[in-house]
Parts: C-alpha cells; structure tokens; sequence
C-alpha cells in the first residue's frame, strides 16, 4: 500500500513542478527564436541560399530559380489557379529556402513594410506577383494586400468558430 502512495505522491509533485518548469523552458524558447530572427533578417544567405531583400528581389529571383519548364506549367494556370497550386506547389520551397516561418530579411521586408505576417501569405503574395507580372497582367498591389488580410481574417474567424465548445 506504500508503493501506492508513493506512486500517487510523485505524480502529485510531477503535475505541480512541470508547469513551472515548461514556464521556463516556454521562455528560453521565445528568447532563443528572438535572438535568432534578429540574427537571421540582416543575412543576405541563410543555410547557402540567396535571401532577397524585398519583394520585388524575390520575384526576380524566382524567375532565375525555376525551370522552365516549371515556369511554363505555372504561368498557364488560369489566373484563378495560381495562386492556389502555387502555395501548393511552390509554397512550401519559398517557406523553407527563404526562411519565411523563422524570419530572413524578405520575411520582415513583408511583415514590417507590407504588414504581412503570416509565411503562407507571403509566399502567396510573392507568387501572384510573379504570376502577373509574367504573364503581363495588371494588378493592384494594394487590392492584392487587401485580399490577402481578408483571406487570413477568415480562416481565422472560421478556426476560432470550429473550436467553439458546444459547436458542431
């Protein structure tokens, strides 16, 4: 009966220690990552690869970075599809070589100058530019930003609506 007791005491000790523990570790996290996308926004490369420093860098890059033929296949998707199957497509390579989720220059080019913030954003945002821009179509910028804020404002409203209790 001892063991058992002993057992339900470490636990009891297990559950009130661990919070104030992850409290910490929650902290030295948020400051490592801190310190890290300062360190990462005033490299031109990161991990070998170019970073451009603006948005007009990245479309110019991205059209000396892919194929042609991949290039081909993306500027004859119908304007409608761009931006999907490129996300899709293309997204996550410009997430991950430009370091968008853990901060480069480009990404806090478009959070502070273009009040972008989220990484899939971007990439969408960089990617219909280029769409457009190669395929000669006119655009709006700020209509584009616009878009994208209402785009992200929804998801939000419907995640935050899909984990009210009691609603199915």
């Amino acid at each position: 009966m001892t063991e058992v007791r002993w057992i339900g005491i470490f636990i009891f000790l297990g559950l009130i220690i661990q919070p104030v523990f992850g409290q910490k570790g929650k902290k030295e996290y948020e400051s490592q990552f801190k310190e890290k996308y300062e360190e990462n926004i005033q490299k031109e490369y990161l991990y070998g690869r170019y970073i451009p420093a603006n948005v007009d860098e990245a479309i110019a890059e991205l059209d000396n970075l892919l194929a042609p033929e991949v290039k081909q296949r993306f500027l004859a998707l119908p304007d409608s599809l761009a931006g999907p199957k490129g996300v899709n497509t293309m997204g996550p390579w410009l997430l991950r070589n430009w370091n968008l989720y853990d901060g480069s220059r480009l990404s806090h080019f478009m959070k502070t100058e273009l009040s972008i913030s989220h990484p899939v954003d971007m990439a969408y945002y960089v990617l219909i530019l280029y769409y457009n821009d190669q395929n000669n179509i006119p655009y709006e910028k700020e209509e584009l930003l616009g878009y994208i804020k209402e785009r992200r404002k929804q998801l939000f409203l419907e995640q935050v609506k899909d984990e009210e209790p009691g609603q199915k």
